[in-house]
């Protein structure tokens, strides 16, 4: 018993004094800070299936990124249906799910070594809005030519390898060479910033950052882009798709 105790004592302990560094950082904003304290308070109070906060930064690409060299033992490959099982293997991902972004002909690149897919990165064609960051934001609008990366994924044992780096430099290639891709947009989410570092390296350029508290029955989004500030209420059950990123002139406040 007292065993159990110490070691819940350590893991919190070890989780406060990871959120006490996040806050002292020089190069988190105060809206930031807010943000990561507002996650984890909402997470272990219980309420963060109910009450959603966060913020994302969206990056574009207008041109192919070079492939590294090595891992010649990597097979990088377009994904099919009878892969539902292997990419769902990678990070969990509901078999239902990736079943259903096959059929609206999304795009999935996998990697592979000795027939194990180790890594996958999704890709959404437009001109289709992209739905799947509605819940906690907006519906991305996209242009024919555009295409929206997102749920990019390795296993635990390749993460530290560059595998997942060459899977994602490959499909890139792939979408600007193979499929007349004019430019690749996506989002990251704050906390995730060795995934912001890895898309800067590879070319990818910060187009603005957007907010959102999500409440039952509304929501209110923020972007706050170089040239332009906007913000929405957006009420239940009401749909809105944004352009990436939004520079419309500044508007204090639009209701969807």
């Amino acid at each position: 018993m007292m065993d159990h105790l110490q070691q819940r004592f350590g893991l919190l302990r070890g989780r406060a004094a990871a959120l006490v560094a996040e806050l002292q950082r020089p190069d988190r904003t105060p809206g930031d800070k807010a943000v990561l304290l507002a996650q984890r308070l909402l997470w272990r109070c219980g309420l963060s299936e109910h009450v959603r906060v966060g913020r994302i930064v969206l990056f574009e690409l207008r041109s192919p990124p070079r492939i590294m060299r090595g891992l010649r033992d990597l097979v990088v490959r377009r994904a099919h249906q009878g892969d539902v099982a292997d990419i769902s293997a990678v990070d969990g991902a509901p078999e239902d799910l990736i079943r259903e972004r096959f059929d609206r002909g999304d795009l999935c690149f996998v990697g592979q070594i000795e027939g194990r897919v180790l890594c996958h990165a999704w890709f959404h064609p437009g001109p289709q809005p992209f739905e799947e960051d509605r819940p906690t934001y907006c519906a991305w609008q996209l242009d024919e030519r555009t295409f929206w990366s997102y749920d990019a994924a390795s296993s635990t044992q390749s993460r530290a390898s560059g595998v997942f780096v060459k899977v994602f430099q490959t499909a890139l290639v792939s979408l600007f060479c193979d499929h007349g891709a004019e430019r690749v947009q996506c989002s990251v989410r704050l906390a995730n910033e060795g995934s912001m570092i890895m898309h800067e390296r590879l070319g990818f350029r910060r187009l603005g950052m957007m907010t959102a508290v999500s409440l039952p029955q509304l929501k209110w989004l923020r972007f706050d882009g170089p040239a332009a500030a906007r913000q929405w209420l957006v009420l239940f059950n009401r749909d809105l798709h944004l352009p990436v990123p939004p520079v419309e002139p500044p508007a204090p406040l639009g209701v969807a």
